[in-house]
Parts: structure tokens; C-alpha cells; sequence
């Protein structure tokens, strides 16, 4: 019997982020959230900003879910997105891995594997790792 796994799905116009339901601690609805308010200093991120890279865009809205992560008890991360959110099932042996030439570089990036179907390019991401990395740019841009 095939193994299922369940992921956050985060759909963006013509993709969809999916994170691992297990490191999600909670989920909020945020209908007054502020974008401005997300940054190192609050410890909240918007996805959104991560998903142009891809060419996407989240939508014209002051409504947001916020997505609490599972972590230690000095670990405070979460992340915002405008973007319709639901919970989905996929067996695993529906996503393709990078080959070894990407594999590694996109690893470091926070894309672990991808899913294509008729109408939708998956990523399943490493939330945790993205975040990391955008700290590390906020820090590195404070140091100049």
C-alpha cells in the first residue's frame, strides 16, 4: 500500500507551496492582518513575498491566515499568506526528486521535491529552512 502524507496546500495562481502538515503547530485567520508588521522583528513571515520569486502574487487583500510552526520553546516563527490554504493528501510516490546536478542547490533554497499535474507545478518546501534563510538576509542586510 502506497504511504500518503498530508501537507498544508498554498495556492498561488499556477502553483501550489505544499508544507508538511506535522510542522504546523496551528493555523489563525488574520482578517486585519498588516504585511508591513511581518519582518525578524515580529518573528511572522509572508509567504507571499517568497512566492515571487516564482512569479506569483498574492491577492489584493487585508485578509490573511497565519500559520504557526511546531518548534522549541525559544523557537517563535510563523508565516501569513493571502492565498487560499487547505489541507490535501498526496502519496509520496507521486513527487519527483531533483536530479543531483539541482538536487543539492535547491535543497539549500528550501525546495525538498515537486509534484507536477494537468494544471499545477507543486513545490513541497522546507518552511522551516526558507524562514532561516530569510532571517539570514534580514540580518546580513542590517550588518552593512
Amino acid at each position: 500500500m502506497p504511504q500518503h502524507e498530508k501537507f498544508i496546500c498554498i495556492s498561488y495562481s499556477s502553483i501550489d507551496f505544499l508544507i508538511s502538515n506535522s510542522e504546523v503547530g496551528s493555523a489563525i485567520s488574520m482578517p486585519d492582518f498588516t504585511p508591513e508588521i511581518a519582518g525578524t522583528d515580529t518573528g511572522i513571515f509572508n509567504l507571499d513575498d517568497y512566492a515571487a520569486a516564482f512569479n506569483q502574487s498574492g491577492k489584493d487583500t487585508s485578509s490573511y491566515t497565519m500559520f504557526i510552526l511546531k518548534g522549541n520553546n525559544m523557537e517563535h516563527l510563523s508565516f501569513v499568506t493571502s492565498c487560499e490554504c487547505n489541507i490535501i493528501t498526496i502519496p509520496l510516490k507521486d513527487f519527483s526528486l531533483f536530479s543531483d546536478t539541482y538536487a543539492e542547490g535547491l535543497k539549500k533554497s528550501g525546495i525538498l521535491a515537486c509534484n507536477f499535474t494537468e494544471n499545477r507545478n507543486r513545490y513541497f518546501i522546507d518552511i522551516k529552512k526558507i524562514l532561516e534563510l530569510k532571517i539570514i538576509n534580514n540580518s546580513n542586510r542590517g550588518q552593512l
